[in-house]
């Protein structure tokens, strides 16, 4: 009991004697956190797929600069990269064919348009010869044949009355005399008949089979324009489009090459180093702050992506993190001076000065009240501490 007493007597004097306008010391709790520090984040380019442990060195041991931390399966990218090297040797072969075939099309287009050029150029040298010249031929032709037609009949005739009249001369008509006049006339009714239907040939032929020969020479012409348009128009957007699927394709090699490049360097990642010397951690620095929990990696195990995996921290370089709830910043303020005191070690015993985020933490939304983060900076190194370790954070009441 005395000894009790003893040490409440203090207290309940104190308590008699406290000024109660003056400000109250504020005591915290936070831990510590690496004050110098590299982590590691593996940012995969092309690698896609899980990232898992074969080997780990454990959290808390001493590296040098360059040495091996931690090795992944490589099964998993190096089929990654033979399949990336087969697919682009694949379209090189495939984008060599195409434009190969590119060559071939553009040859047979030319040949199109030029046989469409000169099926043009025929239709239009048939129009202008029968215009020019067979037209015209032929109507002289026709003319030639009415004339002989007409001079034909006129000679029969001029024959039979010659016949005719001198048989009527001749008093002895004999068989012979009427055979050749009865011949001479029936060749004449032939002729007469012949030259009817000649002249209805010749009628026809110059009102219509004419006509429909020009229009047809025309109309062909027409066609062969418009044959040449669409053939032109068409090689056109044939090239168009091979120019299209070749420029498709030698992106998609473009891609290709660009992914090979990225799995090829992702395997690098595949060994991690120590990019510099100290404590090696697991997780990042921020999770050793109150409330996070840092991971500890391990064989077999996965390893996450565009996240800190290690920390390599300078030993004895700490820092104090801690969380100060909303309804105590009225007793906290920025650039204030704190002590330190330790929990495992009760010899520990620091001075820094609190630095506080001004925006409250984004996950304490959602709890009864804002929390905002603090860091308190330590004038002095701090022989043994190591992340993650609890200690008190004493704020006097006087500013």
């Amino acid at each position: 009991m005395i000894c009790c007493s003893l040490l409440l007597a203090p207290l309940f004097l104190g308590v008699a004697q406290e000024d109660p306008t003056a400000p109250q010391a504020l005591e915290l709790t936070g831990t510590f956190v690496p004050a110098e520090a590299e982590e590691i984040h593996l940012w995969p380019q092309g690698w896609k797929g899980e990232l898992m442990f074969l080997e780990v060195m454990a959290h808390g041991s001493m590296v040098e600069e360059g040495q091996v931390i931690a090795r992944f399966d490589t099964e998993g990218i190096e089929r990654q990269i033979e399949d990336a090297e087969f697919a682009l040797e694949d379209a090189r072969f495939q984008l060599e064919m195409s434009a190969q075939r590119n060559e071939l099309e553009e040859h047979s287009g030319e040949l199109r348009v030029h046989d469409a050029e000169r099926a043009l150029d025929r239709a239009r040298r048939t129009l202008e010869g029968w215009i020019e010249f067979e037209y015209g031929q032929n109507r002289a032709n026709a003319e030639m044949s009415e004339v002989y037609t007409r001079h034909s009949l006129e000679d029969a005739e001029d024959e039979l009355r010659q016949l005719e009249a001198m048989y009527r001369e001749d008093e002895l008509t004999d068989a012979t005399e009427e055979i050749v006049l009865r011949r001479s006339r029936r060749n004449l009714a032939r002729s007469h008949r012949s030259a009817e239907l000649s002249q209805g040939q010749r009628e026809f032929t110059a009102e219509f089979s004419w006509p429909i020969s020009t229009e047809m020479k025309e109309e062909a012409v027409i066609k062969a324009e418009h044959s040449l348009k669409r053939t032109h128009r068409q090689f056109q957007l044939d090239q168009e489009a091979r120019h299209a699927a070749l420029e498709k394709s030698e992106r998609g090699l473009v891609r290709l090459e660009e992914r090979l490049e990225k799995l090829l360097s992702d395997q690098g990642m595949f060994e991690l180093r120590a990019p510099r010397s100290g404590l090696l951690l697991h997780g990042g620095a921020e999770d050793y702050h109150p409330g996070k929990a840092a991971p500890r990696h391990r064989r077999g195990g996965r390893a996450g992506v565009r996240t800190a995996l290690f920390t390599i921290a300078t030993p004895d370089r700490m820092g104090v993190a801690l969380n100060v709830g909303e309804s105590k910043l009225s007793q906290v303020g920025n650039g204030r001076s704190v002590q330190i005191h330790g929990i495992a070690d009760d010899g520990l015993h620091r001075n820094g000065r609190l630095v506080m985020d001004a925006f409250p933490q984004a996950k304490s939304a959602t709890g009864p009240e804002n929390q905002y983060h603090g860091f308190v900076e330590l004038a002095q190194p701090v022989i043994g501490a190591l992340p993650g370790q609890r200690v008190k954070i004493e704020i006097n009441g006087e500013r």
